[in-house]
């Protein structure tokens, strides 16, 4: 069976909020708050329901093995431009890198389709850090910020 992309359903949430636990583990934000399933489930009901929120799933049939979480927000400086801004963006280590790939090109169809000016993507540190920095120049990204945490 071939990969797809999809918008999640409630359906999905169980296996969805496993990956999101994976990721959750990965992240230095990891580090800073402990993995709330609650809070975590209604984040996700959220991006599934509100028109601004966007929950995509990929995997071989009905696997969930790659999660992006979005939302699309006016730009804070220029409310007639909008961004979509990634949440989360997962693929499971079997998965890599059609899967997360796939998520990334489906997403920026959608901000293309919703009129989005641009889209914000993060790269976590690590081991991958330099693969992603890389994957995002080649489909036109550049280098906007970086971002400190500080656990209190």
């Amino acid at each position: 069976m071939p990969l797809s992309v999809r918008n999640a359903s409630a359906v999905d949430l169980p296996e969805v909020l496993k990956v999101c636990r994976e990721f959750h583990a990965s992240a230095v934000l990891g580090t800073t708050a402990h993995f709330d399933e609650a809070s975590m489930t209604e984040t996700l009901q959220r991006l599934i329901s509100e028109p601004s929120g966007v929950l995509l799933v990929a995997g071989v049939g009905p696997a969930v093995d790659a999660v992006l979480g979005a939302v699309s927000a006016p730009l804070y400086f220029n409310r007639d431009c909008s961004h979509v801004v990634e949440l989360f963006w997962y693929a499971r280590k079997g998965a890599r890198p059609g899967a997360g790939l796939a998520l990334l090109k489906h997403l920026e169809h959608l901000a293309r389709k919703s009129g989005a000016s641009a889209i914000i993507m993060a790269s976590l540190p690590g081991r991958c850090s330099k693969a992603l920095s890389s994957l995002y120049r080649r489909r036109g990204y550049t280098q906007a910020d970086t971002t400190f945490v500080k656990a209190l």
